[in-house]
């Protein structure tokens, strides 16, 4: 059980990240262009 719950939340950690990703580029807050000046 204590394995099956620790796979559980790392598929969700991940699915999280992933999802925060795509938010962050469709929100365009993170601009690709920062800091090269």
């Amino acid at each position: 059980v204590k394995k099956v719950q620790v796979r559980i939340y790392v598929a969700s950690g991940v699915c999280a990240a992933i999802a925060g990703v795509i938010i962050a580029s469709e929100l365009t807050s993170a601009n690709p262009t920062a800091g090269t000046s």
